[in-house]
């Protein structure tokens, strides 16, 4: 099976956070040299199908991935509660938002596929559960390879908590900016606006570009990350899992020193969480390390970041994705010679 192209949403998906998904599919069409099929009449009738399956819900479950032939097209789709959206037929798709709830609906519509990916190791060990014969496979989330930094940035800004906010960590920083007054925080309002509170400066405005973010990113010290069910945050929509988000990626691209709260479990054993980023349980330790950082003139980890970022670009996403399809093809031709 070869992977022939990349089909794409695009024309439509404007939202900031489906910029992330578009830069996946850029890399990915330049390492393997393939085109982007831009979607655009089928939003009308994927219009048509969401009213469908409201009235009609069981309709969904005829909507299921088949290969017919040797050539396919990868899909990077933002929800899989919404593989309906897509071209079905001789299409892979890599699944980025798992919710527990849609693991039953992701088994059916993806039962006839040779292949497909999931981005979360603990949605990937709840397929494998519930259908241990499934294709599954599991491939963490990455940076893309623009983002690589050839030296340490100039950081003007001390501390940020970027896109959803941890409570326990904006509180703890919160007092921290208290106790030292000259202390620069910035976090995003609760209104949902995109816009961004400084301790120091104020209201600083609108940030709702990836450009606007990476420059933000870029010019601080210290980001402020988590898993988004390590305290029940996103349990609602993601059950009993957790996982490592893109922001844990960009902030190390970036030459962030990293303080988190997550979850301990396969997925950031596997891929070294714990070598970037400290795992805060304690006020008074969260403090010493974020006075810590912000006295190191430097950025004293830059070699351990290296290491990590390398493993963890789009480019090696590529070579796995690609070297599971050689796998198959090498299996399928031993299978059509027997």
């Amino acid at each position: 099976m070869k992977i022939t192209g990349i089909y794409s949403t695009r024309n439509y998906n404007t939202w900031p956070s489906w910029h992330i998904v578009f830069e996946y599919e850029d890399k990915f069409a330049e390492c393997l040299g393939i085109k982007i099929t831009r979607g655009g009449v089928r939003r009308y009738w994927n219009s048509i199908q969401y009213r469908a399956f409201k009235i009609f819900p069981e309709l969904k479950k005829l909507t299921r991935y088949r290969m017919r032939g040797t050539n396919c097209q990868l899909v990077f789709i933002m929800s899989a509660g919404e593989l309906w959206a897509y071209p079905k037929r001789n299409t892979i798709p890599i699944l980025l938002d798992t919710p527990m709830s849609s693991a039953e609906y992701v088994l059916e519509s993806t039962k006839e596929l040779p292949i497909f990916w999931v981005t979360a190791f603990d949605y990937y060990k709840r397929l494998k559960e519930l259908e241990p014969d499934s294709n599954v496979k599991y491939i963490p989330l990455a940076i893309t390879d623009i983002y690589k930094l050839d030296e340490y940035p100039d950081k003007k800004i001390d501390v940020i908590q970027f896109g959803r906010k941890n409570d326990t960590l904006h509180n703890w920083m919160l007092a921290y900016c208290k106790k030292y007054p000259g202390t620069e925080y910035v976090y995003q309002t609760e209104d949902g606006s995109l816009t961004y509170i400084s301790t120091t400066r104020g209201n600083i405005g609108r940030f709702d570009t990836r450009r606007n973010y990476f420059e933000m990113l870029k010019a601080s010290k210290i980001s402020l990350v988590s898993t988004p069910c390590f305290e029940g945050e996103r349990k609602s929509v993601f059950g009993n899992m957790d996982f490592v988000t893109p922001r844990f990626y960009e902030s190390a691209v970036n030459y962030c020193y990293m303080i988190g709260r997550y979850t301990e479990n396969d997925e950031t054993t596997m891929l070294g969480l714990e070598d970037v980023c400290d795992n805060v349980s304690d006020c008074h330790v969260f403090e010493e390390l974020v006075y810590e950082y912000l006295m190191d003139p430097g950025f004293k980890k830059k070699n351990v970041f290296d290491n990590f970022i390398a493993r963890n670009v789009v480019s090696a996403r590529v070579r796995e994705v690609n070297n599971c399809m050689f796998n198959l093809r090498e299996k399928d031709g031993r299978g059509s010679r027997r």
